[in-house]
């Protein structure tokens, strides 16, 4: 039997791990699923059928960034982590996708992580990450409901995804760290301009929403280009963003013609650290 980081849904108690399920002290029990991963998303935490990202653009995420196009976001990350660490007992990759930062990040020498986690409330996304990286940890779960322990997270890692300051602030121990990574203003800036006639640069700031639970400690941003040579990969990039389900069948058809294109990547790091509170 093992101890985890994760707790149950119903009860909130601690869950051990013992031959492929997890259970509580209260009797609860979870099995793990064949691709390695546990279910501990209730019914009445869905906020539909199946919730969060779908096959299609999960498929589509893995398929471009195993091609590396992101890997100086990555180094970037690995970089600004291991100036506040020099070792991280449990790492949360929180709306971790098909796992792909997640492994990145646990595989990097210089952060040396002993266990590595990651939740998601798309079990699609989970499915595909258990399945490939059979080394890590992985569990559905809502960001605002997270069946995780109180205090027992020293990194959490937000890659495109929702937070929720609270239950992170809870999770978190007295030390830990969140690190966001978000759009910034011209991310994408060619993709949008195909897309709306007059497009929006992107604005979140996750400061203001972590505000009073963290204290902001580091904020940069960095840009890079990248030139995608192939429609396929054009439009593995276009399913794996918000921007295809506003892409009009026109412009769709447009976009699939294209063999060659040139992007501005434009991201925001921001790192907190835990407020504690009396």
């Amino acid at each position: 039997m093992s101890v985890t980081i994760f707790s149950c849904p119903l009860c909130k108690k601690a869950l051990s791990l013992e031959d492929r399920s997890y259970n509580c002290s209260s009797g609860h029990c979870y099995d793990v699923a064949k691709e390695g991963y546990v279910n501990l998303l209730l019914a009445n935490q869905k906020n539909s059928k199946q919730p969060g990202d779908s096959k299609e653009m999960i498929r589509s995420r893995r398929s471009f960034l195993d091609q590396g196009y992101y890997d100086p976001l990555i180094a970037k990350m690995i970089d600004l982590l291991s100036s506040v660490t020099s070792g991280v007992r449990n790492c949360l990759d929180l709306g971790c996708g098909e796992g792909y930062y997640l492994a990145k990040l646990a595989n990097a020498p210089k952060l040396k992580i002993n266990n590595s986690y990651g939740i998601d409330i798309s079990k699609a996304a989970i499915q595909l990450a258990a399945k490939k990286y059979t080394d890590l940890s992985f569990a559905v779960s809502s960001s605002n409901n997270l069946a995780v322990l109180s205090g027992v997270i020293d990194v959490v890692v937000v890659v495109f995804a929702p937070v929720n300051s609270e239950e992170l602030h809870r999770i978190v121990n007295e030390s830990g760290h969140v690190l966001i990574v978000s759009a910034g203003p011209q991310h994408h800036k060619e993709l949008a301009t195909m897309i709306y006639d007059t497009p929006r640069p992107h604005d979140y700031d996750p400061a203001e929403n972590l505000k009073s639970n963290f204290q902001l400690t580091n904020s940069e941003q960095m840009s890079f280009n990248i030139e995608l040579d192939s429609s396929e990969t054009i439009l593995q990039l276009l399913q794996m963003t918000p921007y295809y389900w506003h892409t009009s069948q026109q412009k769709l058809a447009e976009i699939k013609k294209l063999t060659n294109l040139k992007l501005s990547c434009d991201f925001k790091l921001s790192l907190f650290q835990k407020k504690n509170q009396d």
